[in-house]
């Protein structure tokens, strides 16, 4: 080979060598920027993810204030949403029967509160709404898929959280949660902030329940013993009239005074003995007894 022809073989090596190394070079740049965006993204979605569980704290704060179970779940959906950055929530209690749940309040397809108080379904353990409910898995994450509403009805396609309402002892229903308006991924934080906030929402529901139960039965009781009035101690009784002298000393009949302090009321009439008594010949009459 001649000199020339080995001097062009040694160029184009060298020129295909640095081409390679100029590719490579490319490959580990594009590599290097598509791990700092998805590092980026991460560190934005840990951050977002600080700032809901900060804003989780200031909606038990609010939701505890609330004055009734309703307004409780209504603004637990409400702030839900635009607290926390979830497209759809539903709140479902259980029913009287293990596998039925009645609803609460929701959104709707387009992203508004409905009331959906009154609707009864019954869930399937296999579905991610009974693992929830009845195997009382955390929290349940659902891939891309059809989205059913509250009747059952498709609505769309997305990806579907469930999570347990938790009250720290037992599962007492169960949130749902969906991308159906936004269609942004629900990601791990995502599950997780649901979670929270069903044991959030669970455990103060249960305390306004049991605040409710309480206040009920203090007023059944105050109602009865509004109705109710005891005599009680000893009472100074007249050995001959038989009056009873009441607290600011003054001497009442015994009817009056039994009146005036329980729930008894008299009709008058006469016993054997005293009608005997008093009218002698009406008594020997009633027992076929001929007057004298």
């Amino acid at each position: 080979m001649k000199d020339s022809e080995a001097h062009k073989v040694s160029d184009g090596d060298d020129r295909e060598a640095l081409e390679a190394q100029i590719k490579k070079l490319k490959r580990e740049r594009t590599r290097s920027g598509d791990a700092q965006a998805l590092l980026a993204r991460s560190q934005e979605a840990e951050r977002r993810f600080t700032e809901q569980v900060s804003a989780l704290v200031e909606i038990a704060t609010e939701l505890a204030m609330t004055e009734s179970m309703d307004e409780l779940c209504r603004r637990a959906v409400e702030l839900g949403q635009s607290r926390l950055g979830f497209d759809r929530l539903g709140l479902w209690f259980r029913g009287d029967e293990p596998d039925v749940v009645v609803g609460s309040f929701g959104v709707d397809r387009h992203g508004h509160l409905c009331d959906e108080r009154g609707i009864r379904t019954r869930v399937n353990p296999e579905d991610p709404d009974g693992r929830v409910l009845l195997s009382r898995e955390p929290f349940v994450l659902v891939g891309e898929g059809p989205v059913v509403d509250s009747l059952g009805e498709t609505v769309g396609h997305g990806s579907q959280i469930f999570a347990a309402l938790w009250d720290g002892e037992r599962v007492i229903g169960h949130v749902s949660a969906d991308n159906q308006v936004r269609y942004r991924p629900l990601l791990r934080q995502q599950c997780e902030l649901l979670r929270l906030f069903g044991t959030t929402v669970g455990s103060l529901c249960t305390q306004k329940r049991i605040k409710a139960e309480r206040e009920k039965l203090i007023e059944e009781l105050q109602d009865a013993l509004a109705k109710i009035k005891t005599l009680r101690g000893l009472l100074p009784i007249c050995s001959n009239c038989k009056k009873i002298r009441d607290d600011k000393g003054y001497w009442q009949a015994i009817e009056v005074y039994i009146h005036d302090h329980s729930d008894a009321d008299f009709s008058h009439s006469l016993c054997p003995e005293c009608a005997r008594k008093l009218y002698p010949e009406l008594a020997d009459e009633e027992e076929g007894e001929p007057a004298p």
